[in-house]
């Protein structure tokens, strides 16, 4: 598991280095700050003439045919290994029962959320640096999350692979690590590369336990690994055309509140609801 967590980690360094953006490094107030949307679909601050600070443009984070290297792999490395790769799987889960003894960690269903926490959150501490404001990180956020949940559920029911402790035909690809690569991509685009390392951190962990309780197979986490990745990219490709879409901008003042409320019980997760 050390290698594949070492695998893991050289890639997505790999990957940033092909798909490199421009990061908040260099925004030098500590606050979010409050930026407009231009025609260009860039992200402009104009700093005050008479501040401290000087002027800070951040270009968005647009499309480019290298960010889908990383994705793609992981994807077609998870279909392929669902159906061919019989051997490599069940080496990979009989490693890891020998080190649980019949003993399950259940972290991976509340950890899973902690990527995505920190991406909403991580903005309003003093001394991080975003790329974007509040509403925009939230509008990235759902669109994000509502790819990932859409695209997930329909590869379950259409390739119905078993999963190993159970046999129920719903474990490609893995939802969990779905959830948690969403949250740590976003947490990468968001704030830079070192953070997003800690969301990765969390997110490989939830792969691992998800193998680790036999609840998936290491082409499952594969699989969810992708469409997380891909899922957050997705949601920063579409800012510009929603924020146009939904008037966005900072002119538009409304009353705006923010509701975040758990739910425990059969499903746990949380409900989140922000009004513009």
């Amino acid at each position: 598991m050390k290698l594949i967590a070492f695998i893991f980690c050289l890639i997505t360094v790999f990957d940033s280095c092909l798909a490199y953006s421009v990061t908040p490094d260099s925004i030098p107030s500590a606050e979010v700050v409050d930026i407009e949307q231009e025609e260009s679909f860039s992200f402009f601050y104009e700093g005050d003439e008479d501040s401290d600070y000087p002027t800070v443009s951040r270009t968005m984070y647009t499309f480019k045919p290298t960010q889908l290297i990383l994705p793609g792999a992981l994807l077609a490395a998870g279909i392929v290994g669902t159906y061919t790769l019989d051997n490599l799987k069940n080496s990979v889960r009989d490693h890891i029962s020998g080190y649980k003894a019949g003993r399950k960690f259940k972290a991976d269903e509340y950890i899973q959320y902690l990527p995505v926490a920190g991406y909403i959150g991580m903005g309003f501490i003093p001394g991080i640096k975003t790329r974007s404001n509040f509403r925009q990180r939230l509008m990235a956020g759902v669109t994000a999350y509502a790819v990932m949940a859409v695209t997930v559920n329909a590869m379950k029911y259409t390739f119905k692979h078993p999963r190993p402790d159970s046999g129920q035909r719903n474990s490609f690809p893995s939802g969990h690590s779905a959830t948690a690569f969403t949250g740590a991509e976003l947490m990468r685009i968001e704030y830079g590369n070192y953070i997003g390392c800690a969301g990765y951190a969390v997110a490989l962990t939830v792969g691992m336990l998800r193998i680790y309780n036999d609840r998936h197979w290491i082409t499952d986490v594969f699989g969810g690994a992708a469409i997380g990745i891909l899922s957050a990219r997705v949601g920063y490709w579409l800012m510009p055309l929603e924020q146009k879409l939904f008037k966005l901008d900072k002119n538009n003042e409304r009353n705006k509140s923010l509701a975040i409320l758990p739910m425990l019980g059969e499903t746990n997760g949380m409900a989140l609801s922000f009004q513009f």
